[in-house]
């Protein structure tokens, strides 16, 4: 019989992310992953190995948990463009402050010093969301191969929410995207 975790592996992958995402990952240590995680270091080497590998896992539960989940939640509620808008709009937009944490953190992790190690998933990752935009370019009657610069430009976005994090100077970068995207 296999050894029982002793804990809800997606609370602990939530705790993770969150000092991840405030972080980074050279800046988060394995003794403030203990605090947030309640794991011991033995636990955390047992279910993620190191480090390294429990971003990965992170990762990976942010974009099936979050990103993915917030682009089909829109999709499934609005109509293709203003869904694409809202996907754009509520990555930077957070009326709960404890909740905002700086961006996209699939971009953030393009950024990351260790991001060949990532770079699997990454792709896949922004494969995916490319694939969900190009949906919605074309149920909205838009050209569906604009997806790649409408992914440029939600990277182009996160990044320079990050920099900058001005809601006003974010939401004209916004309107700027989508008058572009109506003239194609």
């Amino acid at each position: 019989m296999g050894r029982s975790t002793g804990f809800d592996r997606s609370d602990v992958l939530e705790r993770a992310m969150d000092l991840f995402w405030r972080n980074g990952f050279s800046e988060t240590s394995l003794r403030q992953l203990e605090e947030a995680t309640g794991l011991n270091p033995g636990s955390i080497y047992y279910h993620f190995h190191n480090k390294s590998q429990m971003f990965q896992a992170v990762l990976i539960h942010y974009i099936e948990n979050r990103l993915l989940s917030r682009l089909a939640f829109y999709m499934n509620r609005h109509a293709p463009l203003e869904s694409l808008r809202l996907f754009f709009t509520t990555s930077y937009r957070q009326e709960d402050v404890k909740n905002y944490r700086c961006g996209c953190l699939l971009v953030l992790a393009l950024t990351e010093s260790h991001r060949n190690t990532l770079a699997p998933i990454l792709k896949e990752a922004l494969g995916r969301v490319e694939q969900g935009f190009s949906m919605a370019l074309e149920a909205g009657g838009c050209d569906p191969s604009t997806s790649r610069m409408l992914l440029d430009s939600y990277i182009a976005l996160q990044l320079s929410g990050h920099l900058l994090s001005s809601r006003k100077n974010l939401d004209q970068y916004v309107k700027e995207i989508f008058a572009r995207l109506a003239t194609t």
